[in-house]
């Protein structure tokens, strides 16, 4: 699961799932944080809709309420019983 680093941290709250899972940042890594977002909010709107990942594999993704771009991870398809 998550990865234990010993000592005192400063971390920003980056995603709660629920009030046992949550996911921190560590803030030395808030440059590259920066840098990383910036370069996907550059490439997301360039790059091929029609283009996908492989199930398990990392990708971005756009969030539609905020339209911006995220990395993530390519998850199977919902199947539809319509």
């Amino acid at each position: 699961m998550g990865r234990w680093i010993s000592g005192e941290h400063q971390a920003y709250l980056s995603h709660v799932e629920s009030s046992s899972e949550i996911y921190l940042q560590l803030s030395l890594n808030s440059q590259l944080l920066e840098e990383v977002t910036a370069q996907l909010q550059s490439a997301g709107p360039v790059g091929d809709p029609e283009v996908y990942s492989l199930v398990g594999h990392a990708c971005m993704a756009q969030f539609s309420p905020d339209k911006a771009w995220y990395r993530s991870v390519s998850l199977p398809p919902i199947l539809s019983l319509h």
